[in-house]
Order: structure tokens, then sequence, then C-alpha cells
């Protein structure tokens, strides 16, 4: 196949990439000829490293590993970043010492010899870089796990992304407000005008707790099969990002060890990623039976003191009528039950949705307050509480 990436203005766009192919073998073997060697950013925040011919990585101690598929023809280097989907043109200067992109750039450290990597699956999704990441947002999911087998983390979390918004669009509508008196027509209350203010007054209202965030958010449960073939992928993958967001899945979905599972997976990439918090707060789920940690619905609020180990509340003390005492917060907040679980309520914010257990503890499942674990502490005399 000819060259087909000319060293053009920066303005060239990554459809230039699309006919380079990102396929470095079908390239003439001085247009291959690759600078390896690590490269750093301004900031001195991010590496680039580039490792062979066809590979290299972006690094860094506040990131996760971003895999690169590359090829090069002269100063122009295609970049399909397997990470994350983006597909991008970069370009080297000043005898190869620096690599310009689109938002930063970076200035070699050392150069080295390159790599022999092994050879890319044949027709899989690293083989056929860019016509790959160009289809991932409308590819099927039996397609997106294959390419996820294959160690394309974009594919995996486009995968993800599949399940949630199936999940989504199956669960149950929100439940549309009751229509006044003064709007139903076949009551003698009716009264246009009074309609319409009582109208925009309701819209006021829900439009105000959407921009506040007064509505709880909790995702949707996704079946347990595909649960199960996250799981899997998580244990194949081993992405930090992916396996991160597949913890936050499962845990949403009742399925707790295994979401620490994949916490510890995630964190395992790298000593300071975000899951690594969690994944050691939550140590005392891996000697809990696992049936004390099934989900149960709450028939009747809890009635005494919580605690977990890693919360935005790590204190809580449940009291008669709703009233709940959380460490750090000078005024007590409201709890009520709704479709089996817990919400405590607060003036600015979305709600916290707390889980029951199998074992009377409570798990937190909304966004806010993900992977908090609370155990109840013994009572300290007599607790009674009432509704």
């Amino acid at each position: 196949m000819p060259a087909a990436v000319s060293p053009r203005p920066r303005a060239a766009g990554w459809r230039s990439l699309l006919l380079l192919a990102l396929a470095s073998a079908s390239l003439p073997a001085a247009a291959q000829s690759m600078a390896c060697g690590t490269y750093k950013d301004s900031n001195g925040n991010t590496t680039l490293t580039l490792e062979s011919e066809g590979h290299g990585f972006l690094s860094g101690p506040y990131q996760a590993t971003e895999e690169l598929r590359i090829a090069r023809q002269e100063d122009v280097l295609g970049t399909g970043n397997l990470s994350t989907g983006q597909l991008e043109n970069w370009y080297f200067s000043d005898n190869d010492r620096t690599i310009s992109t689109p938002y930063r750039e970076f200035t070699r450290e050392h150069a080295a010899a390159c790599k022999t990597m092994p050879q890319p699956v044949e027709g899989g999704c690293v083989m056929n870089t860019s016509e790959c990441l160009e289809a991932l947002p409308e590819a099927a999911p039996v397609k997106l796990h294959a390419w996820c087998a294959e160690g394309v983390g974009a594919a995996c979390m486009r995968l993800l992304e599949t399940y949630q918004q199936q999940a989504k669009d199956a669960a149950p509508g929100k439940e549309e407000p009751p229509i006044p008196e003064i709007c139903r027509e076949e009551l003698p209350s009716f009264d246009a005008e009074g309609c319409m203010t009582a109208a925009k007054e309701i819209a006021s209202e829900m439009m105000g707790k959407a921009l506040l965030g007064l509505q709880h958010s909790v995702d949707a449960p996704l079946p347990p099969a595909q649960l199960d073939e996250l799981i899997d992928l998580c244990r194949v993958q081993q992405g930090e990002t992916f396996c991160a967001d597949t913890a936050e899945t499962l845990w949403s979905s009742g399925r707790l060890q295994e979401a620490r599972d994949a916490l510890q997976r995630s964190c395992a990439q790298r000593a300071d990623a975000p899951a690594c918090g969690p994944a050691k707060d939550l140590a005392v789920l891996a000697s809990a039976p696992a049936a004390a940690l099934t989900p149960v619905p709450a028939a009747a609020l809890p009635c005494g003191s919580f605690e977990a180990e890693r919360s935005v509340l790590s204190q809580l003390r449940f009291l008669e009528g709703g009233v709940v005492e959380a460490g750090g917060r000078e005024q007590p907040l409201r709890a009520s039950l709704r479709d089996g679980r817990i919400l405590i309520h607060r003036d600015i914010g979305s709600d916290f949705v707390l889980q029951l257990l199998q074992n009377g503890n409570l798990v937190g499942i909304d966004s806010g307050n993900r992977f908090a674990y609370y155990e109840r502490k013994p009572a300290a005399g007599t607790t009674r509480c009432t509704p």
C-alpha cells in the first residue's frame, strides 16, 4: 500500500490516519523508522514511551496507562489510542527530539532501541486500528467483547456503556407528577388559566431539582449474565479504568465481593489508582459469607449507629421519626423509605441511597457515596426508634 499520510500542516485531520490504517508493516522500510525511547511532556507529569515500530503508551503518576498503536511516515506519527478510542496525527521535529500533539508537546528524555513486539491478532482490532476505533460507537456487543478480550480498553468501556444504556432504557420511567384538580377538564374546578400557572410552577420545581441534583442517582442494575461477562473481561483485560468502572456496576447491582475483586485488579495496575483506597477499606468483605452480603428490601428505617471506613457520611445514627445524625454535620438529616431502599435527604445535592443487607449492615449505592459499607455498631443501652 502506498504511503498515504503526508507531512501536511497540523490541520491535517485524523482521517488521514484512516488512510494510513496504522499498518506499519505495509509501509516502506524507510517510512517505518521509529524514534523509540521515552518522551516527557512540558509539565513533567506524562511520559510517552515509543517501544516498537507499532506500539507505545502514555503513563504517569496521575493517570491510567493508555496503550497506543502507532505508525510513522516521514515526520507524521499516526496514533490510535486503544484505551480511549481517539485517533490523531502527531508530528516529529528537531531531529526526532520533539513530538507535538494537538494539546501538548513531548521532549525526548532517553533514546532506546525498538523492541520486537508480538504480532496482533489477524483481523482483530489492533491489526486494523483506525477502522476498528472508528467503528466503536456503533459496534454490536459481540464485536466489542472480542475487541475487549484482545486488549482494546476502549472496546471494553464501550461494551460497559452499551450495557448500562440498555439497562437504563429498560428501567421503569420516573413517575409523572399528579395532575392538579384545576387541570382536570372533567372536574368543576377546571380552570385553563390556573392550570397553565400550576404547570409552570411544577415544571420550574422539576427543573430546579434537576439542576441542583436533588434527585437520587442510582445506576440501573445489569442482568447477571452481563455482570458475569464483565467480571471475566476484567480478569483478562486487567485495565485500570475498565475494572474500576466494572466495580461500580457490580456494586450497584449488589455483587459486593466481586466489586472489591475488580477494584483490586484496577489498583494492581498503578499504586496510586483511585480504586486502591476503596479496595483497601473493603477488605472486611473478603471474610464475610456471601449470603450475608445479599441485598434485601428494607421494610422500615434502621435504628441505631452505623460506621463506614470511607464515606462522605462515615458515621450515621438513625433516631426516631426518620431523623439521622451524621458525623461532622451540625444539622440532622431526614431519612425515608422508597422501593425498599433508605434515602437520606439533604438540602442541596442528590439524596444518599442506602441498601440494607442480609446481615443488617448497609451499603451506599448512589453515585456520591458508592463503596461505603456501613457496619452496625452495638447500642449503648436500649435504643428504640419509631417511624
